[in-house]
């Protein structure tokens, strides 16, 4: 439940962006995925396919990623049951932009309450260079 609470929450926010104009004139949208590390992809799909449909998600794909340990070059916390991964032009004084990570945040699905949730959401709204 925990979790499906971030993505739905993930998802309004997904779905409430608006396009947006970046600093190198690219027009961009707001978007999110959520990716299952699963040895069992076939199981995994057929799950997730019903938690969204179950929970209305609209613009927040559910994935699987076929191998519990992720991709090697994210170096995921192994002891986090949900890392929260978020992408973002940074604005030129910042460097380089193409895309970096800057944030990383690995939980239990008992630390996902309300306010963590809303602490979560309100980072990804305000994202750098997202307006």
């Amino acid at each position: 439940p925990e979790v499906i609470a971030l993505i739905s929450a993930a998802d309004k926010v997904v779905i409430d962006s608006k396009e947006i104009e970046s600093f190198q004139d690219r027009h961009l949208r707001l978007a999110g995925y959520f990716v299952l590390l699963s040895d069992n992809a076939e199981e995994s799909n057929s799950m997730l396919k019903s938690l969204s449909e179950d929970n209305d998600i609209k613009r927040f794909p559910l994935t699987v990623f076929p191998d519990v340990e992720g991709p090697k070059s994210y170096e995921l916390n192994h002891h986090a049951e949900v890392t929260i991964l978020m992408w973002g032009e940074l604005p030129p004084e910042f460097g380089q932009s193409d895309g970096r990570l800057i944030f990383d945040l690995g939980l239990k699905t008992s630390d996902l309450t309300d306010e963590t949730i809303s602490r979560i959401v309100k980072i990804g709204e305000n994202l750098p260079g997202v307006k």
